[in-house]
């Protein structure tokens, strides 16, 4: 509930500026005060619909504050369509683009909106490094939105191999013998 105050001049209140963000059902309450500030009158709208409005711009919902190099973002980069009141418009037109600032970012640049919604799963980024950021935009419809920079981290072992590679039969000399170590260490 939220209070307005505005004079009353030859018998009329005016207001101006009055709006709602929320998408909803509401009506208007309107009490008149006397100079004492003592209510004496009073008047309620009929019922009215806040629809939502028409697409404004792009909402950054969901990104990775951080990530392990070679893992998929824990948390997926999720944006929606929202109306000037900050609420989802379910709308199915277009496409949203991500590009990153630095590095390789893996996966499928172009998303598609859907009902209002753009999820870039399956995205991630090979190189550990910080001050990553992702940025998204949608063609020039809207304004291009970022994520806050954002560290990878070094993830978890991909491969296991070995640099030298233990002697073989095709050398006698370096052959291993029982009980002694290798001559030639891996």
């Amino acid at each position: 509930d939220a209070l307005h105050r505005v004079p009353i001049r030859d018998g009329y209140a005016r207001f101006s500026g009055l709006y709602i963000n929320a998408v909803g059902t509401y009506s208007l309450r309107v009490i008149a005060e006397d100079s004492e500030g003592f209510d004496f009158a009073f008047v309620v709208t009929e019922t009215f619909e806040v629809l939502n409005g028409l697409p404004f711009e792009l909402g950054l919902v969901g990104f990775p504050s951080a990530a392990t190099g070679g893992s998929t973002f824990n948390i997926e980069p999720t944006l929606q369509v929202l109306d000037r009141g900050g609420n989802l418009v379910p709308v199915s037109d277009g496409a949203v683009d991500v590009a990153i600032n630095k590095g390789v970012l893996h996966g499928t640049v172009s998303q598609p909106i859907v009902n209002g919604v753009v999820v870039f799963a399956g995205r991630f980024i090979d190189e550990a490094d910080s001050g990553y950021v992702l940025a998204f935009e949608s063609g020039g419809v809207f304004d291009q939105v970022s994520t806050p920079p954002f560290t990878v981290f070094v993830g978890p072992p991909a491969s296991l191999s070995f640099w030298t590679e233990i002697p073989s039969d095709d050398e006698p000399e370096l052959v291993a013998r029982a009980g002694l170590p290798f001559l030639r260490q891996p």
